[in-house]
C-alpha cells in the first residue's frame, strides 16, 4: 500500500502538477482507401480550435505541443481504438502509416494473433490535443527536525484483537527517507492519520511516500 505525501488532497495536488491539455474532436467517417484530403482539412480546423482555446486561456501557442489522434476500427466493428496519428504531412503515404499505427495499438491491446491483416480500416473520429508540459519541479523531501513533535504513545483499540494496547505515534514530518518502520504504529500529519497495522512494516521514500508492506498474517 502506498500512502502519498498530501494524500488527503492528492487529486487536487495531482491536478496542479498535471500538464495543461485542451482537446477538440470531430467526427470523420473515413476509410483508408479514400482520399485523405478531408482528414487533412479536419485536422487543420481542430488545430486552429485548440490553439484559439489555449490563447484565450493565456497560454502562448509557441509553448504548446500538438498531438493528433484517431478513433479507428475494422469496418463493421462497433468499438474503436484510440490511435496516434503519425506526424507530418497528410498525403500519399498517410493511409499506410496510419494502418501501421493502428496495427501497433491493436496488437498491444489484443495480441498479434487477433489482428486481421486483410481487414479494411476506418476512422470514426479525429482528435487534436494541445499540451503544455508542466514545469512544476517535484523534489525529494527532507525531515525538518526543528518542527517535528516528539514521539508519543497512544492507547488504540484494534478491532481484530478486540482489545486496547499502546501504539507508538510518529510525526510524518520527522521521517527520514529510507527509514524502516514496524507496526503497530500511527503516523500523523496535519492533513491525515496513517495506520500501520500490527505485523506490517513501512518505509518512507525520498518523496515522502509511505510504502506499507502488508504481512501475510495481516491479510
Amino acid at each position: 500500500m502506498i500512502v502519498p505525501e498530501n494524500c488527503s488532497v492528492f487529486s487536487a495536488y495531482g491536478a496542479l502538477l498535471s500538464d495543461y491539455r485542451r482537446s477538440a474532436l470531430k467526427s470523420c467517417a473515413w476509410r483508408l482507401v479514400d482520399d485523405p484530403a478531408p482528414v487533412a482539412e479536419a485536422f487543420t480546423a481542430l488545430e486552429d480550435k485548440v490553439l484559439a482555446d489555449a490563447r484565450d486561456a493565456g497560454v502562448p501557442a509557441e509553448s504548446l505541443r500538438l498531438e493528433r489522434m484517431a478513433d479507428m476500427r475494422f469496418v463493421n466493428q462497433t468499438s474503436e481504438l484510440y490511435v496516434p496519428v503519425p506526424p507530418g504531412e497528410i498525403g500519399a503515404g498517410f493511409a499506410e502509416a496510419l494502418r501501421d499505427s493502428f496495427h501497433g495499438e491493436f496488437v498491444r491491446a489484443f495480441g498479434a494473433d487477433a489482428f486481421w491483416s486483410n481487414g479494411e480500416l476506418e476512422v470514426v473520429n479525429l482528435r487534436v490535443t494541445a499540451v503544455l508540459p508542466s514545469t512544476v519541479d517535484v523534489r525529494p523531501v527532507r525531515a525538518t527536525a526543528a518542527t517535528v513533535r516528539p514521539d508519543t504513545e497512544r492507547r488504540v483499540y484494534w478491532p481484530f484483537d478486540m482489545a486496547f494496547s499502546g501504539w507508538p505515534v510518529r510525526d510524518r514530518a520527522g521521517l527520514s527517507p529510507g527509514e524502516q518502520l514496524q507496526g503497530p504504529m500511527i503516523i500523523e500529519s496535519p492533513d491525515t492519520t496513517v495506520v500501520i497495522p500490527p505485523a506490517c512494516s513501512a518505509t518512507s521514500d525520498a518523496y515522502g511516500n509511505l510504502i506499507i508492506r502488508i504481512a501475510e498474517q495481516a491479510r
